[in-house]
């Protein structure tokens, strides 16, 4: 419980608020001040690119057409999770090696992060996703994939945020 009450006060620290400028994807936000990489989940890719080739190859069952499909639906959800010129609260933990930065981010319905997993529009990145939050985004992912939500009615994500 402490630990948890500690990364809270941390992430507070870094609070940022912006308005939101595009969603990139179900895993990348524009806002006003940043470039915003969502913590802990990854999305298919919405266009055919060297991400997607790699997913491909991941996903075996999975061919680049349907690859982008997926992606296009995951970022049509997070268009309904967020708006594009309203303001949120988000916090940034630091920056990825394209030097975005790395956000959690708050909606009116929860957190995003933890909606796109519960939605099933993305997959818990289990390399980044800090132990202390493992079990909660584990759940998440099991209960979408159990009640066929999001992309779990037509697909098998599993092999998505594997790497």
């Amino acid at each position: 419980m402490k630990l948890l009450v500690l990364v809270f006060i941390s992430l507070t620290l870094n609070a940022q608020v912006g308005v939101l400028k595009k969603v990139v994807d179900g895993d990348t936000l524009y806002f006003t001040n940043d470039k915003c990489r969502i913590l802990y989940i990854d999305t298919p890719e919405s266009y055919r690119n060297k991400k997607a080739k790699r997913d491909v190859k991941q996903c075996k069952n999975f061919t680049l057409d349907t690859m982008v499909k997926m992606g296009k639906q995951s970022t049509v959800h997070a268009q309904t999770l967020v708006k594009v010129g309203k303001s949120y609260k988000y916090d940034v933990t630091g920056k990825d090696k394209y030097n975005r930065s790395l956000c959690v981010v708050y909606t009116s319905k929860g957190i995003f992060n933890e909606l796109m997993v519960k939605d099933g529009y993305a997959m818990p990145y289990e390399k980044y996703v800090p132990s202390e939050l493992k079990s909660k985004y584990h759940k998440l992912s099991k209960e979408a994939k159990q009640f066929n939500r999001g992309l779990w009615k037509n697909y098998n994500i599993d092999c998505i945020g594997k790497k």
